[in-house]
């Protein structure tokens, strides 16, 4: 894997949920699929979510964030099957607000 800090990834976070943003991929790379990761602080679970689109440069999380938590994210591009290159951003770590949780509908 390759890191690429020059891949910038910014999050504006509230109290459940994120809208995350990054920068065009600034590798000559063909891209084959690009995925969002996020890590609550102190656990050891990453989520890995699929952006729709090699062509997004945006992705908003709704409703899966925990209250004044403080999470990491990053973003992944594949050039290919899985012996391919694989690329990351550089990370950014975030805290959400204070408050409750959305009630169910």
């Amino acid at each position: 894997m390759t890191k690429l800090p020059s891949w910038n990834v910014s999050v504006v976070a509230g109290v459940v949920s994120a809208e995350v943003t990054w920068s065009d991929f600034p590798g000559n790379a063909s891209i084959g699929e690009l995925y969002l990761t996020y890590t609550r602080e102190n656990e050891n679970v990453t989520v890995l979510l699929p952006v729709e689109s090699v062509d997004e440069r945006s992705y908003h999380i709704y409703n899966l964030l925990m209250p004044n938590s403080e999470y990491t994210f990053e973003v992944f591009a594949f050039t290919g099957s899985i012996e391919d290159d694989i690329y990351s951003s550089a990370s950014v770590t975030v805290t959400t607000k204070e408050g409750g949780m959305l009630p169910r509908k």
